[in-house]
């Protein structure tokens, strides 16, 4: 009967072992998902002065006070992060890459990256501007190289928003990717309109992605920018939005480029990093698993 006993206690010990939440054991909490928003051409300081709904998001999570671009202007930042290079370009002219992306890795490895493209109208994958829908800053319409890639991009890169509301419909069914690209038109990311229209804007999306089963879950929602004023050295606003980390007020100055986020978007998708960025670098900054 002692022995019986005894083994049920163990038993018993085990099972509360495994229902403690994993911050409270120490261990880093998983990352399921990732969800990022650029903010266009403005840095650290422009944002936290002019875009305050979007900055009390970083002091109530968590936020990288040296987060760097990797050049200007604006599309080699796009490809470096969904890249893990800027594939040589030094400009914002169109260009059709031949090498791998995350788009690539992902699709290949049975997973989705979807983005979910403000202004684009009915034009899946659109390859050519649309009022105030850039396609620059849609780094997808670059790596469609063969009729494979673009049928995958006409599958899961569409208009979003507006009267396509492709956008809420998956987050209230959970049916986001693995990786998704929300992006705002250039009215709502600070690249002709105004701070508090992007401010209003990409803070009305943090909200219902909080509001979400993907945020339930572990999805991570990431706001930054591509670069800055080139007034400086090129330091973005660098926002991370988890579960784990509401009401944390974390900063943390691990020195993280958009490599590094590259290599986030990786880990978590479960595919090779196309950088040499460290390994864990992101995960580690912001208390995260891959």
């Amino acid at each position: 009967m002692r022995r019986r006993l005894a083994v049920i206690a163990a038993l018993v010990l085990a099972l509360m072992a495994l229902a403690v939440p994993s911050q409270a054991a120490g261990l880093p909490d998983k990352a399921t998902s990732v969800t990022v928003i650029m903010i266009e051409n403005h840095g650290t300081g422009s944002v936290a002065k002019y875009m305050p709904k979007v900055t009390a998001l970083g002091k109530r999570y968590a936020y990288g006070s040296d987060a760097f671009a990797i050049t200007h202007p604006s599309k080699p930042n796009y490809l470096a992060t969904w890249s893990g290079s800027t594939q040589g370009e030094t400009s914002n002219r169109f260009s059709t890459e031949k090498a791998p992306s995350l788009f690539d890795e992902v699709y290949a490895h049975g997973g989705k990256v979807k983005t979910y493209a403000q202004s684009m109208g009915s034009d899946r994958c659109r390859l050519s501007n649309r009022g105030k829908y850039v396609f620059r800053h849609n780094p997808q319409t670059q790596f469609t190289a063969t009729k494979e890639k673009r049928a995958l991009c006409e599958r899961y890169n569409f208009d979003g928003f507006d009267s396509h509301q492709y956008w809420r419909a998956d987050l209230k069914a959970d049916k986001l990717g693995v990786l998704n690209h929300v992006l705002p038109d250039n009215n709502h990311n600070w690249h002709d309109g105004s701070a508090k229209a992007a401010d209003d804007w990409i803070s009305a999306r943090a909200a219902e992605f909080i509001a979400s089963p993907a945020y339930a879950k572990g999805g991570v929602l990431i706001i930054t920018a591509d670069e800055d004023e080139k007034q400086g050295a090129n330091d973005i606003p660098l926002i991370v939005i988890h579960k784990s980390l509401d009401g944390a007020h974390l900063t943390t100055d691990t020195k993280l480029t958009l490599l590094d986020v590259h290599a986030f978007l990786a880990e978590v998708a479960g595919v090779a990093p196309l950088t040499k960025a460290t390994p864990g670098k992101f995960a580690q900054a912001f208390g995260l698993a891959a």
